[in-house]
């Protein structure tokens, strides 16, 4: 998780799952920026134990949760289309920009 803007999905409903789509199609050039699901993150077992659990009991009511390159938690969700609007920009606005070069070709 750390180095990367992740957007962790709390919840599995269709509701939730049938969002993703659109945000993976409009990010998917972007590095840096990946989105994970609970289901995923067995795999992060250097993670203090219970720590993922305390987390999902603490936004049971949110759907997805956009954590920053320093795994800062910056906002949590719902699935209302607002709120999905609201999170998309929000993406846009924490992930890193690439450094352009500053080389140029002399002439």
């Amino acid at each position: 998780l750390k180095g990367n803007t992740t957007l962790l999905v709390l919840q599995s409903g269709k509701e939730v799952t049938d969002l993703l789509p659109p945000i993976q199609e409009q990010f998917k050039n972007t590095q840096n920026f990946q989105i994970v699901s609970f289901d995923q993150t067995s795999s992060f077992d250097y993670l203090p134990i219970g720590y993922l659990s305390q987390l999902k009991s603490k936004y049971s009511n949110e759907s997805f949760m956009l954590i920053d390159t320093s795994l800062r938690i910056r906002n949590t969700y719902k699935h209302d289309m607002d709120a999905v609007r609201k999170m998309i920009e929000h993406i846009a606005i924490v992930i890193p920009r690439v450094k352009e070069s500053d080389i140029k070709m002399k002439q």
